[in-house]
């Protein structure tokens, strides 16, 4: 059984860490609790053909190196013999092109359609009571969210907090001006932009927007759909149990690959993706710092989203979304 610790306590963690993942007592089967989830996530699963992913990883032969998961995973090694990629690297730090070539690459937007962001608040509470307080949301209140929580959000997430002078390595006169975020990205490249589909936010009108970090603003894009249409970008949504139209805010992580592979190759694409996860965690606590709900979602339809986002479908990819607001 679980110690009640007090608010009050020292005790770090605040809880008995469980030797196992499984709940203790007579008739709980894990296992049969997953293949009902898996059913009712899965209406085919009796289809002639069909095989899930714990179905077919479960019963393939060990060396079987097929996945293109785990190709990829080989194919990105880094070793000492992998003398081009260092070369590579060498010689991107040592172009006097490359202040260029790590800012730009973005697509641009309009720019007399844009909204200037309040300042971001100062989050006080502790990082390990923020850490200790951080769970998913499934059911969010409809209410409106204040722009300047998502103001604080977004700053959080990749906002600009200062400037450093650099310069090329080979050539110390070549100075130039480098800026710092408050997330890491592999190379300073920063090539994952943050969309805002701001459903119900104080101060924007139902409609898709593009975070610019430089000047802190809202770079308006398109109108929301509206009804089913809206409701057609998430999927599964009642197996997870929340309704899009009551989740005010989505924030969606498009990666552009191009930016990283052109310094580390194909490489680069971890480093893309660890650049989304450090987005994505960072807006988690901010979230919760904010006294709201977040949930990270990964069911939906890349396409349609793609679509609503970007003109340039081809280069971006969608990485990640995150739907925040009040918790219900």
């Amino acid at each position: 059984m679980a110690m009640k610790i007090s608010r009050r306590s020292k005790q770090w963690p605040p809880y008995e860490i469980p030797e196992t993942p499984f709940l203790e007592g007579k008739g709980y089967n894990p296992w049969l609790l997953g293949s009902k989830s898996l059913m009712k996530m899965n209406p085919t699963d009796s289809a002639v053909g069909f095989q899930t992913n714990q179905y077919r990883y479960a019963n393939r032969p060990l060396s079987d190196t097929t996945s293109l998961g785990e190709m990829f995973l080989a194919a990105t090694r880094q070793n000492d013999y992998h003398t081009q990629e260092a070369a590579s690297s060498a010689e991107y730090f040592t172009s006097q092109l490359a202040p260029v070539l790590a800012y730009s690459g973005t697509e641009s937007v309009d720019s007399t359609a844009q909204v200037s962001l309040p300042p971001p608040e100062k989050l006080t509470e502790g990082l390990s009571s923020v850490i200790n307080r951080r769970h998913t949301a499934r059911s969010f209140a409809d209410s409106q969210l204040d722009l300047t929580s998502v103001s604080t959000i977004l700053y959080t997430a990749n906002g600009v907090k200062g400037a450093v002078q650099a310069s090329v390595l080979d050539d110390p006169s070549v100075e130039f001006t480098s800026f710092k975020r408050t997330t890491p990205s592999g190379g300073g490249l920063y090539g994952v932009d943050i969309y805002v589909l701001a459903n119900n936010v104080t101060g924007l009108s139902r409609s898709a927007y593009k975070y610019l970090p430089f000047g802190h603003r809202l770079a308006h894009l398109r109108e929301l759909p509206e009804g089913n249409d809206y409701e057609y970008i998430f999927m599964q949504t009642d197996f997870v149990g929340f309704d899009p139209h009551s989740a005010p805010v989505v924030l969606v992580l498009v990666g552009r690959p191009n930016k990283f592979v052109r310094k580390y190759g194909d490489r680069g694409i971890r480093f893309m993706l660890l650049e989304a996860g450090n987005m994505s965690y960072a807006t988690n606590l901010a979230a919760i710092a904010s006294g709201l709900g977040v949930l990270d979602y990964q069911s939906y339809d890349e396409d349609v989203i793609s679509a609503l986002l970007t003109k340039r479908v081809a280069d971006q990819v969608v990485l990640h979304s995150l739907i925040v607001g009040t918790e219900r």
